[in-house]
This record gives C-alpha cells, sequence and structure tokens, in this order.
C-alpha cells in the first residue's frame, strides 16, 4: 500500500483496478488482525508511552 497525502482511500477507491483493492483489503485485514490481537495489561489503557491510554481530546472539554 502506498500513501498519497492529498487523496483518500474512499476517493481513490472506484478508479483502482480489482486486484489493488483486493490487496488492499487483505493488507487492512492482517492488520486489523493484528490490532484485535494486542493484549493490555488490567488496569492500564493502551497507547502511550507509559501505558497510560489514549487521550481523546475531543471529549475532554466542550466548548457551548
Amino acid at each position: 500500500m502506498t500513501y498519497f497525502p492529498s487523496i483518500t482511500l474512499g476517493k481513490a477507491w472506484p478508479s483502482l483496478p480489482p486486484e489493488n483493492q483486493v490487496d488492499i483489503q487483505g493488507q487492512l485485514g492482517e492488520t486489523f488482525l493484528v490490532l484485535k490481537g494486542l493484549k493490555r495489561e488490567v488496569g492500564k489503557g493502551m497507547g502511550g508511552i507509559g501505558g497510560e491510554g489514549v487521550q481523546d481530546w475531543h471529549m475532554d472539554s466542550r466548548e457551548d
């Protein structure tokens, strides 16, 4: 898979040949299997250098 910063996969998808689509689906499937298989210690979040978990700054505060 190649990264093109100016276009999303969703936009490029319709113009990709079927063999490329199948290849990308396979690569993404393998990546998701690896991610699903990750284990974490009980009581610790995933992500961060110290296991502090990933911070979702969109959920921390809200301005009305």
